[in-house]
């Protein structure tokens, strides 16, 4: 009639908790910490009433005294009453033979612990029901081991995450989780390290001629921010030495460990593939070092980009839509449309344009940030002096999120101020407002203003027209695809070399469109820029990444 053996069960908890490991500390050491854990059990570990042996713990209350009836018929060993039971609840009569032998073993531990391990009883639940079958933990750790690190676009590490749950064992590397175990079990002081270390690089940069003319304070960043990237490039090695992950993905390769990971012997190092969070316009700086053994891409632009790079198509997979299945049909974004107009209080006759801000960094040959912010306020300024569109713009400014999660800092903001745009075009009749939610408004919008961004993908699957201003100079493959601007009228791709005259036909052009025109352009660049739909996509790259993981041995 026992469902198992006490003793076993109990074996099995201490063993699950990680009680009875001996102490490597010394003599005293140990005696001052066995005595604060008693103190501690005692103070803090309330008494249980769950396994009381009458049922009348908050376990009876629930169902009816069945907890009781089930007590006093096996211990009257009665097979009557037990199978009577059983035929009215019997997966009650399951877990109330589970609850029974385990509050059994809960009572002989010690007092204090008794109420501590009747209360983990739905943890440790899955170690014994259903014997025979593993649990779901144990199954887990048979997976492929698949290492993530470094996506700073949430966007597709959602998306890869979607496509190997279940099926691979996932862990999202923390560049100062594997450093802290690096370190554990080291007989080395870590302050006085660091501190050797810092010298070390300190020396070495005096050398540097690139080092030569910053000023001291800079020099200081310099050597703590190498010295602790030197660190995590030492811990990530030895995880990979030690085999931790059967398969390795990147969303981005210019961080420093992203470049170990190359410099890494591939003998040993497991299959590394990247899945960029966006297409870089220019020169490909990003990509300069980048040589993933496989490459994930969205957007047909994607694959043409990572080809004219000279990298083979076997080591590439297109996965299409990270969110849409289908394009919507017209119906949706008809009331879509009207639905976010009416929650912004927008009338027909208003002219609703979104301004996806983008930040810039020094090593770019780009479009400078002045002469950018001039040029879009010039244009609009351009545009609210023509009596078609007087008191009918409103503009609304999409900052980019921080280079780094900070959520009291954005870098975009820094570069193209808010007061600027807002003084420059509000006295025009120019309404200017801010907004971080780009799906609560970017259905409201006739015209998305990007500067060669991923979120161009998103305004064509609202199928609202957009305009592109290329920053970056140098020859490149526009994000959306050259194809995808031949194909239609209602997306529009300009230069950096462009004039205020000519950013301003641009607009005017797609304000003049109409909803059914938008909609059919859209279609057809969202045909042309992806191969497939969501679901398709998730499995194929789950079984992609199911092929390239090697065999364990």
């Amino acid at each position: 009639m026992e469902l198992f053996a006490s003793s076993r069960v109990l074996r099995k908890i201490k063993s699950v908790l990680g009680f009875g490991q001996t102490s490597v500390q010394g003599h005293s050491l140990t005696t001052q910490a066995g005595s604060a854990l008693e103190a501690d059990c005692l103070e803090w570990l309330p008494k249980s009433q769950l396994g009381s042996a009458d049922g009348s713990g908050s376990f009876d209350r629930l169902f009816g005294g069945f907890y009781a009836k089930y007590l006093s018929a096996k211990n009257s060993n009665s097979l009557q009453e037990l199978q009577q039971l059983r035929e009215q609840l019997p997966n009650l009569y399951k877990f109330g033979g589970i609850v029974s032998g385990y509050f059994d073993d809960c009572r002989t531990a010690d007092a204090p612990m008794r109420g501590a391990f009747a209360r983990l009883l739905y943890q440790v639940l899955p170690y014994f029901q259903n014997e025979g079958n593993i649990s779901p933990m144990q199954v887990k750790a048979t997976l492929p081991r698949l290492g993530l690190f470094y996506f700073p676009n949430p966007e597709p590490l959602e998306f890869l995450l979607d496509a190997v749950r279940g099926e691979f064992n996932v862990e999202i590397i923390e560049p100062g989780a594997i450093l802290q175990e690096f370190w554990q079990g080291r007989e080395v002081d870590y302050a006085c390290y660091e501190q050797a270390l810092k010298e070390k690089v300190g020396l070495q940069l005096e050398r540097f001629v690139t080092f030569a003319d910053l000023p001291p304070q800079v020099r200081h960043e310099a050597v703590d921010l190498m010295s602790k990237h030197i660190q995590f490039q030492m811990a990530m090695t030895k995880c990979v030495k030690e085999k931790r992950w059967d398969l390795l993905m990147i969303g981005a390769m210019e961080m420093s460990l992203g470049l170990t990971l190359q410099d890494i012997d591939r003998a040993i190092r497991p299959p590394l593939v990247m899945f960029y969070h966006g297409v870089p316009t220019g020169e490909p700086m990003e990509n300069l070092f980048s040589s993933p053994d496989y490459l994930v891409v969205r957007a047909a632009s994607e694959l043409e980009f990572y080809r004219q790079l000279g990298i083979p198509a076997a080591q590439t997979l297109r996965v299409g839509s990270l969110s849409r299945e289908a394009f919507p049909l017209f119906p949706f974004i008809e009331s879509a449309r009207r639905q976010a107009r009416a929650n912004l209080g927008f009338e027909d006759r208003d002219i609703v344009v979104i301004w996806a801000l983008t930040y810039t960094l020094g090593y770019y040959d780009a479009l400078s940030d002045q002469d950018c912010l001039n040029l879009i306020i010039k244009t609009f300024e351009h545009l609210a002096a023509k009596p078609e569109y007087k008191d009918r713009l409103v503009l609304y400014l999409k900052y980019h999120p921080a280079p780094r999660p900070d959520k009291t800092f954005s870098f975009s903001r820094s570069q193209f101020p808010l007061s600027i745009v807002f003084q420059s075009l509000n006295a025009l009749g120019v309404r200017v407002y801010v907004h971080d939610q780009l799906n609560e408004i970017i259905h409201a919008a006739d015209a998305l203003l990007a500067h060669e961004s991923t979120i161009l993908f998103e305004a064509v699957e609202a199928a609202v027209p957009t305009v592109s201003l290329k920053m970056i100079k140098g020859p490149s493959e526009p994000v959306l695809g050259s194809a995808a601007y031949s194909l239609q009228n209602t997306h529009r791709f300009c230069a950096e070399t462009t004039t205020v005259d000519q950013f301003s036909s641009a607009f005017e052009h797609v304000f003049a469109t109409t909803l059914t025109e938008r909609f059919s352009d859209s279609q057809k660049v969202w045909s042309e820029v992806y191969s497939c739909g969501r679901t398709a996509g998730l499995v194929a790259l789950l079984e992609f990444l199911k092929s390239i993981v090697p065999e364990r041995r």
